[in-house]
């Protein structure tokens, strides 16, 4: 009896581990979607990428792309022109997943390559008390990260 009084509890012992195990797990995972998303919607924004069904690019001489948005409070990125959204897309993030930052809503701008503004965004998980992840966007246009949890 006693055997089975010490089985039972590090059979606890090791699934409370293994839960808070996952759900760092899940922070880091969402910080690194979410940064390489970033990275994504930079890309289109430099390469200039535009819907020409929703943009109208008959004239090559306008510059019709007012840039690409990430819009943290939808939870959504797309890009604009001649105030027209277009390629709307859901950021990915599970819906226990909280998102804080500075701004809102970032936007990438094509000449010179940039961002609105200095943004810090810091992600925390429901449950996961005291641990974050943290990404930096510069007003140059770097993204950066914090490579893992932090306190």
């Amino acid at each position: 009896m006693v055997a089975i009084s010490i089985i039972s509890v590090l059979i606890g012992l090791s699934y409370a581990g293994y839960a808070t195990f996952t759900q760092r797990q899940k922070l880091i995972s969402a910080g690194q979607t979410l940064k390489n998303t970033l990275r994504d919607v930079q890309s289109r924004n430099f390469n200039g990428e535009i819907d020409c069904n929703v943009c109208n690019c008959t004239n090559p001489v306008v510059d019709i792309l007012t840039g690409w948005f990430v819009d943290l409070s939808s939870r959504q990125f797309y890009g604009s022109c001649q105030e027209n959204n277009f390629t709307v897309t859901n950021l990915n993030l599970a819906a226990d997943i909280n998102i804080a930052s500075n701004n809102n809503i970032i936007q990438f701008i094509n000449d010179p390559p940039r961002v609105n503004s200095n943004t810090v965004i810091c992600l925390s998980l429901l449950g996961l008390s005291d641990k974050y992840y943290r990404i930096n966007i510069f007003r140059g246009g770097d993204i950066s990260d914090s490579g893992g949890l932090i306190s």
